[in-house]
């Protein structure tokens, strides 16, 4: 018998997707493995890690080494936590779209490793530190795609629609607010307004790539600096050093990658409904942008003298122990947070987009080798320059055909 026939009401391509859907989910003792085993490993560390510690209390031993245990029981606590939720995506890897859950998520495990390292062998704090702003920068430059694919394959299918959206944008923001013209937020409401087809997304791409650029280059010069005494970490009078140049070009930087973020929110927030987007900006900002003030602010505090040295360490070796110590405890919070922001749920069965992905035909089982393969940023790499006349020229992709790449 056809398989048709033993499903009349159905097409062959929804049998198609009725027989993939079956293959989604992996073998129950698998996933049952996985979770038991996060569970163990957190409970011993936890248990272990507090024993560890009074046992060093007790023994009245050293600050800096209490430090270095406790950071660890963090960093202990956060990474099995990432890494369990990269196994269960790509145990049910279902759409490209998962591969910048993926990357976000790979964040907490780099920047915690790195911390830890930086807290215990302060001498190769600038060259472990270096791997981390790099990544930060890829972090806001993949949450941007995320959004910026998600919100083409949920563009209006027709011309009607979008004319529709162009009406609707004038009743709700006013007769300012011209059909087809995007105008700017608080506070560069002065500038000239974007037009919404071609000039949006290759403007807002370039602006959070330009972030992606000088972190990194910054990230190189210090690198280069460092060993002839041209950082001058903390100091912001040190007008012929690295640091104060470093921190105002990436503070602006950084401000307006998130100005753009958050306007193409603002223009696509309804066609993002489904991609809940608002919790994973917060998720990814409070690592991000935090982490970076919270260095300026400990520099601060130690140009004041507000922060001392010890026996064993400098006052500018206390500060960076101190920004890595923290580091690694946020990295365990971020961890939990990721359980809810950046969830493979949200793509099987009941979750916020399976439905969305199945009604677009965009739903495709890979094989495991595939979808870590798809972790990597080589098929990112024509995206990293964008191209306003590839924009202009080129359609919003159809969700099926790039599900299937």
């Amino acid at each position: 018998m056809k398989q048709s026939d033993q499903h009349p009401d159905k097409s062959p391509e929804t049998l198609g997707l009725i027989e993939s859907e079956t293959s989604w989910k992996p073998a129950a003792w698998i996933v049952k493995l996985s979770r038991i085993s996060l569970y163990v490993s957190c409970a011993l560390t936890i248990l272990l890690g507090v024993t560890v510690v009074w046992y060093l209390i007790s023994m009245s031993s050293e600050l800096h080494v209490i430090g270095w245990t406790v950071g660890l029981i963090f960093v202990a606590v956060a990474v099995p936590l990432s890494l369990h939720d990269i196994h269960m995506h790509l145990l049910h890897y279902v759409s490209p779209l998962q591969r910048f859950y993926i990357r976000v998520i790979w964040m907490v495990p780099i920047y915690a490793v790195q911390s830890w390292l930086a807290l215990r062998f302060k001498g190769q704090k600038v060259y472990l530190e270096t791997l981390r702003e790099a990544y930060e920068s890829w972090v806001i430059y993949s949450f941007f795609m995320l959004m910026l694919e998600f919100s083409a394959a949920a563009a209006p299918a027709n011309e009607a629609d979008k004319a529709a959206a162009e009406e609707e944008a004038w009743e709700v923001e006013g007769p300012r607010a011209a059909p087809g013209m995007v105008h700017m937020l608080f506070p560069f409401c002065w500038l000239r307004p974007w037009r919404r087809d071609t000039e949006l997304v290759p403007r807002a791409q370039l602006g959070v790539f330009q972030y992606v650029f000088i972190r990194l280059a910054f990230s190189i010069i210090v690198l280069i600096a460092e060993p002839f005494g041209g950082y001058a970490e903390g100091c912001f009078d040190c007008y012929d050093r690295v640091y104060f140049y470093k921190v105002v070009a990436v503070n602006v930087s950084q401000g307006w990658a998130m100005y753009c973020l958050i306007l193409f929110y603002h223009e696509k927030h309804a066609a993002l409904a489904p991609l809940r987007p608002l919790g994973k900006l917060l998720a990814v900002k409070a690592v991000v942008f935090a982490s970076f003030w919270q260095g300026v602010l400990i520099a601060g505090l130690v140009s004041q003298g507000r922060i001392r040295g010890t026996l064993f360490y400098t006052e500018d070796e206390v500060a960076n122990g101190l920004q890595d110590f923290l580091i690694c405890i946020e990295m365990a919070l971020a961890a939990v947070a990721h359980k809810f922001t950046y969830t493979y749920r949200d793509f099987m069965e009941g979750g916020s987009l399976h439905d969305w992905l199945r009604e677009r035909g965009a739903l495709r089982r890979q094989p495991l080798a595939r979808a870590a393969a798809e972790m990597l940023p080589v098929r990112d790499a024509r995206q990293l320059v964008p191209s306003a006349a590839r924009w202009d020229s080129q359609p919003a992709p159809d969700p099926a055909a790039a599900a299937a790449v």
